[in-house]
Protein backbone atom coordinates (compact mmCIF):
# COMPACT_ATOMS: atom_id res chain seq x y z
CA UNK A 1 0.00 0.00 0.00
CA UNK A 2 1.42 3.61 -0.71
CA UNK A 3 2.48 5.66 1.84
CA UNK A 4 -0.81 8.87 2.53
CA UNK A 5 1.10 12.38 2.54
CA UNK A 6 -0.08 13.43 5.69
CA UNK A 7 0.69 17.23 4.48
CA UNK A 8 -1.82 16.46 1.85
CA UNK A 9 -5.19 19.04 2.01
CA UNK A 10 -7.40 15.97 1.50
CA UNK A 11 -5.79 14.31 4.48
CA UNK A 12 -6.12 17.16 6.70
CA UNK A 13 -9.72 16.95 5.91
CA UNK A 14 -10.15 12.95 6.80
CA UNK A 15 -8.61 13.67 10.02
CA UNK A 16 -10.02 16.74 11.09
CA UNK A 17 -13.64 17.40 9.13
CA UNK A 18 -15.21 14.40 8.89
CA UNK A 19 -18.19 13.47 11.13
CA UNK A 20 -17.18 11.30 13.90
CA UNK A 21 -13.84 13.33 14.81
CA UNK A 22 -15.38 16.64 16.37
CA UNK A 23 -13.08 15.38 19.09
CA UNK A 24 -9.40 15.63 17.26
CA UNK A 25 -10.58 18.60 15.55
CA UNK A 26 -11.91 20.71 18.95
CA UNK A 27 -8.42 19.82 20.76
CA UNK A 28 -6.37 20.93 17.81
CA UNK A 29 -8.79 24.24 17.52
CA UNK A 30 -8.27 24.61 21.14
CA UNK A 31 -4.79 24.38 21.55
CA UNK A 32 -4.10 27.03 18.52
CA UNK A 33 -6.83 29.56 20.53
CA UNK A 34 -5.30 29.45 23.36
CA UNK A 35 -1.86 29.68 22.37
CA UNK A 36 -2.89 33.07 20.83
CA UNK A 37 -4.92 34.26 24.31
CA UNK A 38 -8.68 33.03 23.17
CA UNK A 39 -10.64 31.76 25.10
CA UNK A 40 -11.59 27.63 24.31
CA UNK A 41 -14.26 26.23 22.28
CA UNK A 42 -16.75 23.71 23.18
CA UNK A 43 -19.14 20.86 21.51
CA UNK A 44 -18.56 21.64 17.57
CA UNK A 45 -20.41 20.97 14.83
CA UNK A 46 -18.32 19.80 11.45
CA UNK A 47 -20.41 21.81 8.92
CA UNK A 48 -20.11 21.68 5.10
CA UNK A 49 -16.74 23.81 4.48
CA UNK A 50 -18.23 25.01 0.87
CA UNK A 51 -18.96 28.71 0.73
CA UNK A 52 -20.39 29.11 -2.75
CA UNK A 53 -20.61 31.96 -4.85
CA UNK A 54 -23.95 34.29 -4.81
CA UNK A 55 -23.70 34.77 -8.75
CA UNK A 56 -21.42 33.59 -11.55
CA UNK A 57 -19.22 36.53 -11.28
CA UNK A 58 -18.42 35.76 -7.68
CA UNK A 59 -15.64 33.40 -6.35
CA UNK A 60 -16.48 30.19 -4.90
CA UNK A 61 -13.94 29.21 -1.95
CA UNK A 62 -13.54 26.14 0.11
CA UNK A 63 -12.11 26.04 4.00
CA UNK A 64 -10.13 23.31 5.05
CA UNK A 65 -12.29 22.49 7.59
CA UNK A 66 -15.30 24.62 9.06
CA UNK A 67 -17.49 24.10 12.26
CA UNK A 68 -19.81 25.99 14.67
CA UNK A 69 -20.50 25.31 18.29
CA UNK A 70 -23.75 24.76 20.29
CA UNK A 71 -23.12 28.76 21.01
CA UNK A 72 -23.35 29.54 17.39
CA UNK A 73 -19.67 30.37 16.74
CA UNK A 74 -18.13 29.26 13.97
CA UNK A 75 -14.40 28.04 13.44
CA UNK A 76 -12.47 28.41 10.39
CA UNK A 77 -9.75 26.17 9.76
CA UNK A 78 -7.15 27.02 7.40
CA UNK A 79 -3.99 24.87 7.50
CA UNK A 80 -0.55 26.41 4.95
CA UNK A 81 3.09 24.70 5.28
CA UNK A 82 4.53 28.37 5.01
CA UNK A 83 3.08 31.78 6.01
CA UNK A 84 3.11 34.65 3.25
CA UNK A 85 1.03 37.70 2.60
CA UNK A 86 -1.07 35.71 0.07
CA UNK A 87 -2.22 33.10 3.16
CA UNK A 88 -3.30 36.52 5.49
CA UNK A 89 -5.33 37.85 2.24
CA UNK A 90 -6.74 34.35 1.90
CA UNK A 91 -7.61 34.09 5.71
CA UNK A 92 -9.59 37.59 5.64
CA UNK A 93 -11.31 37.13 2.45
CA UNK A 94 -13.02 33.59 4.41
CA UNK A 95 -13.45 35.15 7.50
CA UNK A 96 -15.04 38.90 5.92
CA UNK A 97 -17.22 36.07 3.79
CA UNK A 98 -18.52 34.73 6.86
CA UNK A 99 -19.30 37.56 8.77
CA UNK A 100 -21.10 38.63 5.67
CA UNK A 101 -23.09 35.19 5.76
CA UNK A 102 -23.67 35.81 9.69
CA UNK A 103 -24.95 39.52 9.15
CA UNK A 104 -27.57 38.16 6.64
CA UNK A 105 -28.69 34.87 8.75
CA UNK A 106 -28.83 36.30 12.28
CA UNK A 107 -30.06 39.68 14.15
CA UNK A 108 -27.18 39.08 16.87
CA UNK A 109 -24.61 40.67 14.36
CA UNK A 110 -23.44 43.06 16.81
CA UNK A 111 -22.55 40.69 19.15
CA UNK A 112 -20.87 38.03 16.42
CA UNK A 113 -18.63 41.00 15.09
CA UNK A 114 -17.61 41.60 18.78
CA UNK A 115 -16.99 37.48 19.19
CA UNK A 116 -14.76 37.56 16.52
CA UNK A 117 -12.35 39.86 18.12
CA UNK A 118 -12.17 41.77 14.72
CA UNK A 119 -9.46 43.66 16.06
CA UNK A 120 -7.24 40.84 15.72
CA UNK A 121 -7.87 40.64 12.00
CA UNK A 122 -6.87 44.08 11.95
CA UNK A 123 -3.13 43.36 13.52
CA UNK A 124 -2.55 40.23 11.03
CA UNK A 125 -3.62 42.89 8.10
CA UNK A 126 -1.85 45.41 9.43
CA UNK A 127 1.26 43.08 9.32
CA UNK A 128 0.71 42.64 5.79
CA UNK A 129 0.87 46.65 5.45
CA UNK A 130 4.06 46.89 7.50
CA UNK A 131 5.74 44.45 5.38
CA UNK A 132 5.15 46.74 2.22
CA UNK A 133 5.86 49.82 4.56
CA UNK A 134 9.25 48.59 5.44
CA UNK A 135 10.15 47.23 1.92
CA UNK A 136 9.91 51.23 1.05
CA UNK A 137 11.53 52.32 4.22
CA UNK A 138 14.45 54.56 3.42
CA UNK A 139 15.09 55.47 6.73
CA UNK A 140 17.11 51.63 6.70
CA UNK A 141 20.02 52.26 5.96
CA UNK A 142 21.19 48.89 5.33
CA UNK A 143 18.53 47.41 3.05
CA UNK A 144 19.77 43.66 3.87
CA UNK A 145 18.17 44.16 7.55
CA UNK A 146 14.90 43.88 6.01
CA UNK A 147 15.67 40.48 4.89
CA UNK A 148 14.93 38.37 7.57
CA UNK A 149 11.11 39.91 7.36
CA UNK A 150 10.57 39.81 3.31
CA UNK A 151 11.93 35.88 3.37
CA UNK A 152 9.25 34.98 6.18
CA UNK A 153 6.30 37.09 4.42
CA UNK A 154 6.98 35.57 1.45
CA UNK A 155 8.25 32.08 2.07
CA UNK A 156 6.58 30.01 -0.63
CA UNK A 157 8.81 31.90 -3.29
CA UNK A 158 12.13 31.36 -1.26
CA UNK A 159 14.68 28.26 0.05
CA UNK A 160 16.12 27.73 3.07
CA UNK A 161 18.84 28.10 1.59
CA UNK A 162 18.14 31.89 0.45
CA UNK A 163 17.22 33.02 3.88
CA UNK A 164 20.56 31.56 4.98
CA UNK A 165 22.18 32.95 2.46
CA UNK A 166 21.02 36.69 3.22
CA UNK A 167 21.80 36.04 7.16
CA UNK A 168 25.55 34.81 5.72
CA UNK A 169 25.76 38.33 3.92
CA UNK A 170 24.60 40.48 6.52
CA UNK A 171 27.63 38.79 9.19
CA UNK A 172 29.76 39.01 6.20
CA UNK A 173 29.20 42.72 5.79
CA UNK A 174 29.76 43.50 9.64
CA UNK A 175 32.91 41.82 9.62
CA UNK A 176 34.18 44.22 6.85
CA UNK A 177 32.87 47.73 8.15
CA UNK A 178 34.56 50.56 9.49
CA UNK A 179 32.88 51.98 12.99
CA UNK A 180 30.93 54.60 11.24
CA UNK A 181 29.16 52.35 9.16
CA UNK A 182 28.63 49.71 11.75
CA UNK A 183 27.03 52.73 13.91
CA UNK A 184 24.75 53.41 10.95
CA UNK A 185 23.74 49.75 10.69
CA UNK A 186 22.95 50.14 14.97
CA UNK A 187 20.83 52.95 14.50
CA UNK A 188 18.87 51.43 11.59
CA UNK A 189 18.10 48.11 13.27
CA UNK A 190 16.65 50.38 16.59
CA UNK A 191 14.51 52.29 13.71
CA UNK A 192 13.39 49.11 12.83
CA UNK A 193 12.94 47.76 16.29
CA UNK A 194 10.76 50.54 17.70
CA UNK A 195 8.92 51.62 14.26
CA UNK A 196 8.03 47.98 12.73
CA UNK A 197 7.94 45.98 16.47
CA UNK A 198 5.03 43.68 15.27
CA UNK A 199 7.30 42.86 12.53
CA UNK A 200 10.27 42.26 14.52
CA UNK A 201 8.44 39.93 17.04
CA UNK A 202 7.88 37.63 14.12
CA UNK A 203 11.73 36.95 13.64
CA UNK A 204 12.32 38.47 17.17
CA UNK A 205 14.92 35.15 17.44
CA UNK A 206 17.04 36.14 14.03
CA UNK A 207 17.30 39.84 14.67
CA UNK A 208 18.43 38.78 18.40
CA UNK A 209 21.43 37.17 16.42
CA UNK A 210 22.35 39.97 14.24
CA UNK A 211 21.85 42.53 17.27
CA UNK A 212 24.30 40.36 18.89
CA UNK A 213 26.97 39.93 16.37
CA UNK A 214 26.52 43.78 15.92
CA UNK A 215 27.54 44.67 19.14
CA UNK A 216 30.30 42.31 19.25
CA UNK A 217 31.68 43.64 15.66
CA UNK A 218 30.98 47.63 16.98
CA UNK A 219 33.00 46.73 20.46
CA UNK A 220 35.73 45.57 18.27
CA UNK A 221 35.90 48.67 16.43
CA UNK A 222 36.53 50.52 19.31
CA UNK A 223 39.39 48.32 20.42
CA UNK A 224 40.86 48.52 17.03
CA UNK A 225 40.79 52.12 17.05
CA UNK A 226 42.21 51.92 20.38
CA UNK A 227 44.74 49.59 19.53
CA UNK A 228 45.93 51.17 16.43
CA UNK A 229 47.40 54.14 18.43
CA UNK A 230 48.57 52.57 21.39
CA UNK A 231 52.20 53.34 21.16
CA UNK A 232 53.21 50.27 23.37
CA UNK A 233 52.06 47.73 20.82
CA UNK A 234 54.77 47.01 17.96
CA UNK A 235 54.37 48.91 15.37
CA UNK A 236 55.51 45.76 12.58
CA UNK A 237 52.29 43.94 14.83
CA UNK A 238 49.60 46.45 14.51
CA UNK A 239 50.15 46.69 10.65
CA UNK A 240 49.70 42.92 10.85
CA UNK A 241 46.72 43.28 12.88
CA UNK A 242 45.32 46.11 10.40
CA UNK A 243 45.93 44.48 6.96
CA UNK A 244 44.13 40.93 8.52
CA UNK A 245 41.33 43.03 9.58
CA UNK A 246 40.80 44.32 5.75
CA UNK A 247 42.69 41.22 4.15
CA UNK A 248 45.90 43.02 2.87
CA UNK A 249 48.23 40.35 1.93
CA UNK A 250 50.89 43.08 0.67
CA UNK A 251 50.55 45.02 4.17
CA UNK A 252 51.01 42.10 6.26
CA UNK A 253 54.41 40.81 4.65
CA UNK A 254 55.30 44.06 5.23
CA UNK A 255 54.02 43.60 8.84
CA UNK A 256 55.81 40.32 9.07
CA UNK A 257 59.51 41.59 7.55
CA UNK A 258 59.16 44.44 10.69
CA UNK A 259 58.51 41.93 13.38
CA UNK A 260 61.16 39.89 12.22
CA UNK A 261 63.22 42.78 12.46
CA UNK A 262 61.66 44.10 15.90
CA UNK A 263 63.57 43.29 19.09
CA UNK A 264 62.52 40.49 21.24
CA UNK A 265 61.49 42.67 23.99
CA UNK A 266 59.54 44.56 21.91
CA UNK A 267 57.51 41.90 21.25
CA UNK A 268 57.32 40.46 24.57
CA UNK A 269 55.56 43.66 25.93
CA UNK A 270 53.48 43.59 22.92
CA UNK A 271 51.96 40.21 23.47
CA UNK A 272 51.57 41.43 27.30
CA UNK A 273 49.89 44.98 26.44
CA UNK A 274 47.46 42.93 23.65
CA UNK A 275 45.49 41.44 26.80
CA UNK A 276 44.11 44.85 27.18
CA UNK A 277 42.45 44.34 23.86
CA UNK A 278 40.76 41.07 24.74
CA UNK A 279 37.96 41.06 21.45
CA UNK A 280 41.53 41.53 19.14
CA UNK A 281 43.06 38.89 20.89
CA UNK A 282 40.38 36.22 20.59
CA UNK A 283 39.98 37.58 17.01
CA UNK A 284 43.40 36.95 15.93
CA UNK A 285 44.70 34.11 18.50
CA UNK A 286 46.00 32.36 15.66
CA UNK A 287 48.41 35.00 14.62
CA UNK A 288 49.45 35.91 17.84
CA UNK A 289 50.20 32.19 18.54
CA UNK A 290 52.78 32.53 15.92
CA UNK A 291 54.50 35.45 16.77
CA UNK A 292 54.63 33.60 20.07
CA UNK A 293 56.39 30.94 18.45
CA UNK A 294 58.95 33.65 16.72
CA UNK A 295 60.04 34.61 19.88
CA UNK A 296 60.42 31.20 21.43
CA UNK A 297 62.89 30.39 18.71
CA UNK A 298 64.53 33.35 18.45
CA UNK A 299 64.79 33.33 22.14
CA UNK A 300 66.33 29.91 22.38
CA UNK A 301 68.76 30.80 19.45
CA UNK A 302 70.14 33.88 21.52
CA UNK A 303 70.42 31.45 24.11
CA UNK A 304 72.52 29.00 22.14
CA UNK A 305 74.67 32.31 20.93
CA UNK A 306 75.51 33.18 24.39
CA UNK A 307 77.17 29.38 24.77
CA UNK A 308 79.23 29.69 21.68
CA UNK A 309 82.01 30.48 20.19
CA UNK A 310 82.67 34.03 20.44
CA UNK A 311 85.96 34.12 18.95
CA UNK A 312 85.65 32.06 16.30
CA UNK A 313 82.38 33.58 15.44
CA UNK A 314 83.52 36.92 15.12
CA UNK A 315 86.52 35.56 12.76
CA UNK A 316 84.14 33.32 10.56
CA UNK A 317 80.99 35.99 10.62
CA UNK A 318 78.91 33.81 11.58
CA UNK A 319 77.65 31.68 14.13
CA UNK A 320 76.33 28.59 12.00
CA UNK A 321 79.94 28.44 9.75
CA UNK A 322 81.37 24.97 9.28
CA UNK A 323 84.28 26.08 11.31
CA UNK A 324 82.10 27.08 14.07
CA UNK A 325 80.44 23.97 14.12
CA UNK A 326 83.90 22.24 13.92
CA UNK A 327 85.49 23.63 17.22
CA UNK A 328 81.92 23.73 18.62
CA UNK A 329 81.92 19.68 18.88
CA UNK A 330 85.62 19.53 19.55
CA UNK A 331 84.61 21.35 23.01
CA UNK A 332 81.71 19.50 23.79
CA UNK A 333 83.30 15.90 22.88
CA UNK A 334 86.80 16.57 24.61
CA UNK A 335 87.36 19.54 25.90
CA UNK A 336 84.28 18.91 28.64
CA UNK A 337 85.45 15.85 29.56
CA UNK A 338 88.34 16.58 31.52
CA UNK A 339 88.91 18.99 34.37
CA UNK A 340 91.35 21.23 32.78
CA UNK A 341 89.35 21.51 29.31
CA UNK A 342 85.91 22.45 31.46
CA UNK A 343 88.56 25.47 33.09
CA UNK A 344 89.87 26.57 29.77
CA UNK A 345 85.94 26.85 28.65
CA UNK A 346 85.44 28.52 31.59
CA UNK A 347 88.36 31.21 30.86
CA UNK A 348 87.40 31.54 26.69
CA UNK A 349 84.40 32.55 28.13
CA UNK A 350 85.06 35.07 30.48
CA UNK A 351 87.67 36.80 27.96
CA UNK A 352 85.94 36.08 24.61
CA UNK A 353 83.05 38.47 24.35
CA UNK A 354 85.42 41.76 24.57
CA UNK A 355 87.91 40.01 22.38
CA UNK A 356 85.92 39.32 19.99
CA UNK A 357 84.10 43.01 19.98
CA UNK A 358 87.72 44.32 19.19
CA UNK A 359 88.63 41.87 15.97
CA UNK A 360 85.57 43.32 14.57
CA UNK A 361 87.76 46.91 14.40
CA UNK A 362 90.80 44.52 13.77
CA UNK A 363 91.03 43.23 10.22
CA UNK A 364 95.14 42.32 10.45
CA UNK A 365 94.78 40.72 13.57
CA UNK A 366 91.30 38.80 12.84
CA UNK A 367 92.72 37.61 9.14
CA UNK A 368 95.76 36.15 10.79
CA UNK A 369 93.60 34.57 13.95
CA UNK A 370 91.85 33.10 10.93
CA UNK A 371 95.16 31.43 9.69
CA UNK A 372 95.92 29.97 12.63
CA UNK A 373 91.87 28.66 13.52
CA UNK A 374 92.04 27.36 10.08
CA UNK A 375 94.78 24.75 10.22
CA UNK A 376 93.36 23.94 13.73
CA UNK A 377 90.27 23.28 12.35
CA UNK A 378 91.69 21.02 9.10
CA UNK A 379 93.06 18.79 12.19
CA UNK A 380 90.19 18.44 13.77
CA UNK A 381 88.33 17.15 10.64
CA UNK A 382 91.08 14.75 10.46
CA UNK A 383 89.96 13.41 13.75
CA UNK A 384 86.53 13.56 12.45
CA UNK A 385 85.22 16.50 14.92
Amino acid sequence: MKEINRLNDLFVRYLIGTEGDEDILENIVNAVLNDAGFESVGNLEIINPYNLAENENLKESILDVKAKSKDGKKVLVEIQLVGNNNFIKRILYYIAKNIASELKESDLAKSLYSDMKIEELVNSFKTYKLTEELLKDENITYPPLKGPIFYYMFGEKFSKEDREKNLEVIFSDMSSMNFDVLQKMKNSLTYFINNYFLLYSEREEVYKKIKEELDRQILLEKEFNLFIKDNRINKAFRLCIAALQIDDKNSFNEGIEGIKRSSISSLKTTLEEINRYPTIRDKFSNFISEIRKIINSTSSHNSRKNEGCYIATAVYGNYDAEEVLVLRKFRDKFLQKYLLGRSFIKLYYAVSPTLAKKLKSEFTITKLIKKLLDKFVCYLRKKEY
